[in-house]
């Protein structure tokens, strides 16, 4: 827990840094929660990475490990602490989402939702012929029960 606000307190300090122009404009902006918790989590055998470029050890199989989108994979709690404070890839800067990203992202998403459900749903002519389609084909099921009625007897 100490570690997680060392991490906030830091976070807040970049944040300081940033807008008086320091620190290189790179740190101080939190990945956001839902992007870190969204990470994938890989088995030692699907890295192309044999250590954790955030503490340096090697991964050991049952490690619990995240991969990044850029395909970086760290240990877990090193990149959870990472992004905590800066939302950069530890090796190549990728960008991660941040909280405000995030929440435009989620709504742009509900809104390509919506309109992709108003597409599938048939307009007026379309579930006329569906519900015409639709009462045919009872219509042949209802004859084919028949027609094996008049064979068997």
């Amino acid at each position: 827990m100490r570690e997680r606000d060392e991490a906030m307190q830091a976070a807040g300090r970049e944040d300081d840094e940033e807008e008086e122009g320091g620190g290189g404009g790179f740190g101080g902006v939190q990945a956001s929660g839902k992007a870190i918790v969204a990470l994938h989590m890989p088995a030692v055998c699907e890295t192309r990475e044999v250590d954790c470029a955030v503490c340096l050890e090697d991964f050991k199989n049952g490690d619990n490990l995240r991969m990044m989108p850029c395909c970086h994979t760290f240990h877990q709690t090193c990149i959870f602490h990472w992004l905590i404070v800066s939302r950069l890839c530890p090796v190549c800067r990728f960008m991660m989402p941040s909280a405000d990203e995030q929440r435009l992202l989620d709504e742009q998403a509900e809104v390509v939702y919506a309109e992709v459900c108003q597409l599938a749903m048939p307009t007026g002519e379309e579930q006329r012929v569906l519900d015409e389609e639709e009462a045919r084909a009872m219509d042949m099921d209802d004859g084919d029960e028949d027609m094996i009625v008049n064979i068997i007897h």
